[in-house]
């Protein structure tokens, strides 16, 4: 059960043993069923070796959450899934990137991020490179935010952007 108001840090180890490509998808529910999904908490490919994949929760409620792993094959017909998971946790945490990021009010230039999150302040990044916000200045927006919103405007018509958030406690959170 998990605590209102509380940053949880969902993990697990996981690798694929087979020669075409598959992705790992991890959610969280507020119910045992699929349709009730509130976010997913990470989407990425699984890799031949041994690797940790993470995702964050925000709980807005005392009460049980559902977490769901889905290995996708995309598209292709196997016989065997051939992919392995090991030492899934969850853990209580002090500081977590923002969740549920989706994007509202897009225009040709601007757009506006809405989030959740329970810190208060927040950095993001906005690049049209692909980027590690770690280690990495964004080409467009590095700015420090209050609000659970941000609006960046000036951007480019049909132009690939590339975003990252993360909280400022105490320590810093990871990147979204």
């Amino acid at each position: 059960e998990l605590k209102a108001n509380a940053n949880y840090e969902v993990s697990l180890m996981a690798r694929q043993d087979c020669d075409f490509g598959m992705n790992l998808n991890l959610a969280y529910f507020l119910e045992p069923d699929l349709s009730t999904i509130v976010d997913t908490m990470t989407s990425a490919e699984l890799v031949s070796s041994w690797k940790e994949y993470k995702g964050w929760i925000n709980a807005p409620a005392d009460g049980t959450y559902y977490i769901g792993v889905n290995v996708d094959t995309w598209g292709v017909s196997v016989r065997q899934n051939n992919s392995v998971i090991d030492n899934f946790t969850v853990r209580q945490i002090e500081c977590a990137p923002p969740v549920q990021i989706k994007l509202s009010k897009v225009t040709a230039q601007s757009a506006q991020f809405d989030f959740h999150s329970i810190a208060d302040v927040w950095e993001v990044k906005i690049s049209k490179v692909n980027f590690d916000p770690q280690y990495a200045e964004a080409d467009v927006v590095n700015d420090t935010i209050r609000g659970n919103h941000y609006e960046v405007s000036g951007l480019t018509t049909n132009t690939e952007y590339f975003y990252s958030f993360r909280s400022l406690c105490t320590e810093p959170s990871e990147w979204s």
